[in-house]
């Protein structure tokens, strides 16, 4: 079974996690970008993986472009963020919000938590962060908010990897 890693990473995270996958899976790893027409056509199964930026993953439309060349085939999709993978409610949303139930019906989705590294992020990216703290309900979220972390760790891959494996065993 032939497939690929497509992703779209703003800070590092979504990238470091698609790599962990191609490199797991000996599968190629691709930008959005980078990703032909003919890449799709040429694999039976598709994992899409993008950062998640105040609400909106950054490949959606990139999803939404390539929806006809997807459909018939599997998919797995992970999004990246800061949010706990604890809070299910936000982190589901993020799916439902962002993608076509077209190519949910087909997809497996992980939610992986990422990164937040205060001097990594662009000034404009500092701001808002700040300014959302400063309007957080409790002094609890604020500081949370302003907490930096890297969450990143390959074994946050350990249940999508596990599926891709049963799906690409001979039936």
């Amino acid at each position: 079974m032939n497939g690929i890693v497509i992703y779209k990473s703003r800070y590092g995270a979504a990238k470091q996690y698609a790599e962990w996958i191609a490199e797991t899976l000996n599968i190629p790893a691709k930008t959005t970008d980078e990703v032909t027409n003919a890449h799709l056509i040429a694999c039976d199964y598709v994992i899409a993986g993008s950062s998640i930026y105040i609400g909106k993953i950054l490949m959606k439309d990139w999803l939404m472009q390539n929806s006809e060349a997807l459909t018939g085939k599997k998919h797995f999709l992970f999004i990246v963020g800061a949010a706990p993978p604890s809070e299910k409610a936000k982190t589901e949303k993020y799916f439902t919000d962002n993608i076509s139930n077209e190519i949910l019906k087909s997809s497996q989705c992980y939610y992986l938590q990422g990164k937040s590294i205060f001097k990594e992020l662009s000034w404009w990216d500092k701001f808002l962060l700040k300014a959302g703290a400063k309007f957080a309900p409790t002094p609890e979220l604020k500081k949370e908010m302003l907490t930096e972390f890297n969450a990143i760790r390959k074994e946050n891959l350990n249940e999508l990897l596990n599926t891709v494996e049963v799906f690409r065993k001979p039936k």
